[in-house]
């Protein structure tokens, strides 16, 4: 059994509604490249608030 790694790209969510909303630039969308370690056994992936 190994690990298993993953680059992944979390954005603010709050900041995405803004942008979508057209309040603020698509390049102010505060965001962060990180690698994550993946649960092989797990369903879904949740990011609680």
């Amino acid at each position: 059994m190994g690990r298993t790694i993953e680059t992944v790209l979390i954005e603010n969510f709050g900041d995405f509604y803004n942008w979508k909303n057209g309040t603020i630039p698509k390049k102010n969308i505060r965001k962060s490249k990180v690698d994550a370690l993946v649960d092989t056994g797990a369903a879904y992936l949740c990011l609680p608030l």
